[in-house]
């Protein structure tokens, strides 16, 4: 399956063995910017331009529920659902400095709020756990990416009982790379986790942690 999200605030699903549709949703009120699929690949998630980041069940398409909304009503640009937990989301509001992180189960408060970027963040992308790593990379690792040329990797250090956890935010990355221009997308590859890749200008570059 894939998932892709539209400006006619729709999202669609595509059976790719049927070469068809399966599923296609009204999500939001306004433009959809982006999907992910979570590790349950039943479940979804979506970021639209009414400010809202939305949660989808495959199973249960009717009971969508917003599970987090900007104040401001300023467009989410961005959703990245971690590989390893479910419940874990990454998102960016358009024109943002700052990435915030969500626990669908608790998603009044962020979990995290990164704030290593002094120009405006365009992607972002899980670790793709410990057991794809024969780096020992944290599973709560996450790479962000903006126009200050510059690509961050943080460890968010998430305790096992979150209940019991204090809210805090990582005042700076663990690894920081700086490019030649404004990184516009990045990967980092489950089959091969120690190294991740970009893209700036007119480039691709694939780069060892």
């Amino acid at each position: 399956m894939i998932g892709t999200a539209s400006i006619n605030n729709t999202c669609t699903i595509w059976d790719l063995n049927k070469l068809e549709v399966k599923y296609q949703i009204m999500a939001h009120t306004k433009e959809v910017f982006d999907f992910s699929f979570a590790k349950d690949v039943n479940v979804f998630v979506t970021a639209g331009a009414d400010g809202t980041v939305r949660r989808f069940d495959q199973r249960e398409l009717q009971s969508a529920r917003i599970i987090y909304e900007n104040a401001t009503k300023l467009p989410f640009v961005r959703v990245s659902c971690c590989r390893e937990e479910t419940e874990l989301i990454a998102v960016l509001a358009i024109n943002s400095h700052e990435t915030t992180i969500l626990d669908m189960r608790n998603f009044a408060i962020p979990l995290r709020v990164l704030r290593g970027h002094i120009d405006y963040i365009n992607a972002v992308s899980w670790a793709p756990g410990i057991r794809y790593s024969p780096c020992l990379i944290p599973r709560d690792c996450i790479m962000t990416a903006g126009d200050d040329f510059k690509v961050n990797i943080w460890d968010l250090e998430l305790p096992k009982n979150r209940e019991e956890s204090e809210y805090y935010n990582p005042s700076e990355p663990v690894m920081t790379y700086h490019a030649e221009n404004e990184v516009t997308t990045v990967q980092w590859p489950i089959t091969n986790p120690e190294w991740i890749a970009l893209t700036f200008g007119n480039k691709v570059q694939v780069l060892k942690i």
